[in-house]
């Protein structure tokens, strides 16, 4: 029988490491109003003005990874936006993170990162849960799954 008690989430942090890119001149603006193509072929030397550099985004997300790795838990659920994301992404594969524009990720899509070995378990799985239910799985089958492989969410 299915367990239908809900899940009881024992801490929620909001972590400002986790914020999209601040693009600082370029906030609210058409892609037609600014030089993107620059930005998106290299978001290193192309940052946007008065916004935030490559290097800013990759020292916060590599604080917030490593207060992951020190806090003792075996699963972490972060939710984030698509700069941190696929920043965390090139970091742990490698990629140079002038080509993140290369990754594509949905809206409400799902990364897992194992953090214990460093490697990118699947990316952009969108949207996940509709898609392993279709395939026949339980949500407590997900998150057997998910648990026993120690991914972060």
């Amino acid at each position: 029988m299915l367990d239908k008690r809900p899940v009881v989430l024992t801490l929620i942090i909001v972590d400002e490491r986790l914020r999209e890119i601040d693009m600082g001149e370029w906030e609210l603006k058409k892609i037609s109003e600014i030089p993107f193509n620059d930005y998106v072929k290299d978001p290193i030397k192309h940052h946007p003005p008065g916004g935030e550099t490559m290097e800013s985004v990759v020292n916060r997300v590599m604080d917030f990874l490593n207060f992951i790795k020190g806090i003792n838990e075996k699963h972490v659920i972060a939710v984030s936006h698509w700069h941190p994301i696929t920043t965390i992404v090139a970091l742990i594969t490698g990629l140079p993170l002038s080509n993140i524009y290369r990754l594509h990720l949905d809206t409400g899509s799902v990364t897992a990162i194992n953090l214990d070995h460093n490697y990118v378990v699947f990316i952009n799985l969108s949207p996940p849960l509709r898609i392993l239910r279709s395939l026949g799985f339980s949500d407590n089958e997900i998150m057997n799954v998910c648990n026993n492989w120690g991914l972060i969410l």
